[in-house]
Formats: C-alpha cells, structure tokens, sequence
C-alpha cells in the first residue's frame, strides 16, 4: 500500500483534535501534523534534558509519543491512524504524565531535582499519586512529597514562600522533628516488642526444657520398674518350675513302688491260688524264691536310678 500523504496526516490529526498546554498555560488544539510533531519533538527535548531520577518517567512517556508521530508518516494511512490514535489515547489514559514542559509543574519539578534528587523524587511520586511509603525513610523524599502536596494547592507554595520563607522552613523543620520523634517511639516500641519476645521465648523454652527432662525422668523410673518387675516375675516363674520339677522327681520313685506293690499283690494272691490249688510246696517255694529275688533286684535297680 502506498504511503500516507502529508493532506491525509492532517485530515487525520484535524479529525483526532489533539489538545495540549501551549506555553501560555492555556490549552490549544493542534489540527496538522507538522504541529503536533513539532510540539511534542520539543517535549522530548526537553525532558531528555531533565531525566534524572524518577523524572525519566516524563522523558519516557513523551519519547513513545513522538516515535508513535514519527513512525505515523512512513506508514500507509491506516497505520498511520492507528498510529496516532495510540498518541490520543495515551494522552487521554495517562493525564498526570501529560506534564508539559511550559507548564508551572514541570518548572517545579526541574528546580526541585536541582536542588535536591531525592526530593524531586518524592514531589514526582505525589503528583503521579505513586507514593512509595518504603521511601519515606529519607527526610529528603519526605519534603518532596510535602512540598509537592503544598504546590499542588493551586499555587499555594509559592504564595506561602513569597510571603514568608522562614516560617515555611520553621514549618518543614517542626514536621521533620515529629516525623523523626514518631521514628524514635517506633524504634522503641519495637525494641519492648523484641525484649519481650525474647525473654517470652526464653521462659517458654525452659519450661518445655523442664516438662522434657521431668517426663524423661519418670519414664526412665517407670522402665526401671517395669524391668525389675519382669526380672522377678521371670525368676519367680523359674523358681516354681524348679519346685514342680523337683515335686515330680521325688513323686515318680513313689509312685513306682506303690504300683509295683500293686502288682506283685495281684500276682502273689494268684499264685497263692494256683499253688494252692495243686498242692505242691516245693513249687510253692520255688516261686516265692523267685519273686523275691525280683524284688531284691529291682529294688536294687530303683535305688541305683534315685541317687
């Protein structure tokens, strides 16, 4: 596609109606191209010259602005208007970047970043309602916020320094002691915080320091009485098997006899019948003889077995 005209980039920008401060302080609506590119090239200028510090953000906003204007003349038409609407928007979303270099603002902030960077800084973050409270730190960041704050009262800083100068300062100096007075009550309570968190953790660790040791002492005494509980309990258990087993060594040979005895009853009264029964004494005898010559060699064998 061809590239866009100078009539179309006026027809464009006239229809855009693009409104700025013109160095009067009073608002003007540039209708050519040649007008807002000469206008905000000037912008950019001019805060190129004045980036120091958080003053970049204005050198930065006003350099997209005029890329956007330049780049919108080597386009088609339409990039071209995209182009330029991107620079209507810009101006419409971000008004308190808008700040122009002939406006009082603008001279606030340059005389303020000559005097003092860090106070410049805090004046520019009030105005952009960025105010970084980390930054507060600083006396110098505090004023600026301050003094930003007392400019942007419709003038009213410098009505106050045309009149009194040593009054503002005295007011400035007087803030500056209850902010540093504010500090010093912080800095002590937290000081109490962390005496107190310190002594509280102390007394809290030796408390479960005690609990610990307390409970580690009665377990200690309870295992012990737990051992010597099963110690004695295993050496009673020992002691009555010994008894039983004893008992039933001293049982056994008695019982064995009284059942031999037994025995030997039944057997005598049946051989008293039968050797009565026939009569016969030398075979009476001979028996007899016999079943005491068994009992003498058993006995003999039971008395070899006990001991």
């Amino acid at each position: 596609m061809a590239q866009v005209t100078d009539k179309e980039l006026d027809s464009i920008v006239a229809g855009l109606k693009i409104a700025v401060v013109t160095e009067a302080a009073a608002q003007k609506t540039l209708v050519t191209y040649h007008e807002i590119k000469d206008f905000f090239d000037r912008e950019k200028r001019f805060w190129d010259n004045n980036s120091q510090g958080r003053l970049g953000i204005f050198r930065d906003f006003f350099n997209t602005i005029a890329s956007d204007i330049q780049v919108a003349a080597q386009v088609d038409q339409s990039a071209a208007r995209e182009k330029l609407v991107r620079v209507v928007n810009s101006l419409h979303h971000k008004p308190l970047q808008a700040i122009y270099s002939s406006t009082r603002a603008a001279q606030f902030l340059v005389s303020t970043n000559k005097e003092n960077p860090q106070r410049a800084d805090g004046a520019v973050d009030y105005l952009l309602n960025q105010v970084g409270f980390q930054n507060m730190k600083t006396n110098e960041y505090f004023d600026g916020v301050l003094s930003a704050a007392l400019f942007q009262k419709t003038g009213l800083l410098d009505r106050f320094l045309a009149v009194d100068r040593a009054a503002f300062d005295s007011l400035r100096g007087d803030i500056r002691e209850f902010r540093n007075g504010l500090e010093s009550d912080y800095k002590r309570i937290t000081d109490d915080i962390e005496s107190w968190k310190t002594k509280s953790e102390g007394e809290i660790k030796g408390f479960l320091d005690g609990s610990k040791t307390q409970f580690d002492n009665s377990y200690t005494k309870w295992g012990s009485a737990v051992d010597n509980f099963q110690t004695e309990s295993k050496e009673k258990i020992k002691a009555m098997e010994g008894l039983y087993q004893e008992k039933l060594r001293l049982d056994a040979p008695a019982k064995y006899w009284q059942d031999l005895r037994d025995t030997y009853k039944k057997c005598g009264r049946v051989v008293d019948v039968w050797l009565g029964t026939v009569d016969c004494g030398s075979r009476r005898r001979n028996c007899m003889a016999a079943i005491q010559s068994a009992r003498l060699v058993e006995a003999k064998r039971r008395y070899t077995w006990n001991y």
